[in-house]
């Protein structure tokens, strides 16, 4: 079997110089591939080049493979004309062009074309759809907004005993949170766990970082995610932790993080998160404990906004954690990627250095600001610069 672009490229070459339909590489087993060498023909050398490509080695995967290229290019009509072939002169459709069909025109904005695709194969053809087509309508259902013909189908597919797959419930799970429906959701993951389907990872993150799931809510989820034995990745724990923080549970968030570190693969977790888990910590008056967690998302590379900092110059602020906000000023702070003249993070660092009677540094600091940022200062950092000796000529542009 040949393999690789370089060749697929020679042969294009070589059929421009030649015309030679002999030269093309013969389509493999793998229906990927031989999407990956039909494409390639006729993007250098247009349909007709595909076609002549189709009647060399003509069999099923690569029909179903020109189909899909027509069908991904917007030309129903040529698709339909070349069905219809396949029907009359073989090799004949099976349940992989059914799919092909109802996909790509789903995918590319036809979907009432898609479904009379569907019915058409179903019904004139009498070939049975595959979990994947399924998948395909369920979806496209569900992205609509028609949550009752995704019902009707899915009890249908159910009811039949037709071929489904986990992915067919996590299908149906995500449209369910997508349109409001949480406890709908909730249901068909427990009969998932009663029938003995293995939920998918993704399908547990959806759940759990769903709006309208509570936390105990999510909790069940997690239990029964570990008694079937899924590895609970750092996508799962992400999503609770992110889920204790919104329900005022910092400390259970802060466990759910010490086992995310430990995921090898972890990604760098978002500045959004470390804001709300650090405000939540403040509010509940864990200051030593927000100062940790601060230092740790520093280590592990966060990629902190303004609004962090602000958060943690109003907490040592309102703790009266004078020693801590001024290493603050003098480390972090300079370490922070951000932008140190936003109006809003002078108006809180004037604030501490008020409430600290650091007034030497304000006025240090200060007179660093751009007259524009001056300016846009609320009157109450003014009235604080005022106070401490600067003149109000300063504010005129």
């Amino acid at each position: 079997m040949l393999k690789g672009r370089l060749f697929i490229t020679r042969c294009m070459a070589n059929y421009k110089a030649y015309g030679t339909k002999s030269i093309y590489p013969k389509p493999c087993i793998s229906e990927i591939k031989t999407n990956e060498i039909l494409e390639d023909i006729i993007k250098h050398n247009g349909l007709e080049a595909g076609l002549d490509y189709i009647e060399t080695y003509r069999d099923i995967t690569t029909c179903n493979s020109y189909i899909k290229c027509l069908l991904t290019r917007g030309k129903v009509d040529k698709a339909d004309e070349f069905l219809s072939e396949m029907i009359n002169k073989g090799p004949k459709p099976n349940a992989q062009t059914m799919c092909t069909y109802v996909d790509e025109l789903c995918k590319n904005g036809r979907p009432s074309r898609g479904f009379k695709a569907f019915n058409f194969f179903r019904s004139r053809l009498k070939i049975s759809p595959n979990a994947r087509c399924y998948n395909v309508l369920l979806s496209t259902y569900m992205k609509r907004g028609k949550v009752q013909q995704a019902d009707k189908l899915f009890q249908s597919i159910i009811g039949a005993n037709q071929d489904t797959n986990s992915f067919t419930y996590t299908v149906m799970i995500s449209g369910y949170l997508q349109n409001g429906r949480t406890q709908d959701a909730l249901k068909l993951f427990d009969h998932m766990h009663l029938i003995g389907i293995e939920a998918e990872s993704i399908c547990i993150d959806m759940i759990i970082s769903a709006a309208g799931i509570d936390i105990q809510d999510a909790e069940q989820v997690l239990v029964q995610a570990r008694k079937s034995k899924i590895k609970v990745g750092w996508s799962i724990l992400r999503a609770l932790a992110e889920k204790y923080v919104q329900n005022n549970k910092p400390q259970q968030a802060i466990y759910c993080l010490d086992l995310y570190f430990k995921e090898s693969n972890a990604p760098t977790l978002r500045p959004y998160f470390y804001n709300e888990l650090l405000r939540t910590l403040f509010d509940a008056g864990s200051t030593y404990e927000a100062v940790e967690q601060f230092r740790r998302g520093m280590a592990s590379d966060v990629k902190y906004n303004v609004s962090t900092a602000r958060t943690m110059i109003d907490g040592y602020n309102r703790y009266r954690m004078k020693n801590y906000f001024y290493g603050f000023c003098k480390n972090e702070l300079l370490k922070m990627d951000i932008d140190k003249h936003d109006p809003k993070l002078v108006q809180s660092m004037l604030s501490a250095y008020k409430s600290f009677d650091m007034m030497r540094e304000a006025r240090l600091m200060y007179n660093d600001l751009p007259v524009h940022v001056r300016n846009l200062l609320p009157e109450e950092s003014k009235q604080i610069m005022a106070s401490s000796g600067v003149t109000k000529r300063t504010f005129i542009v």
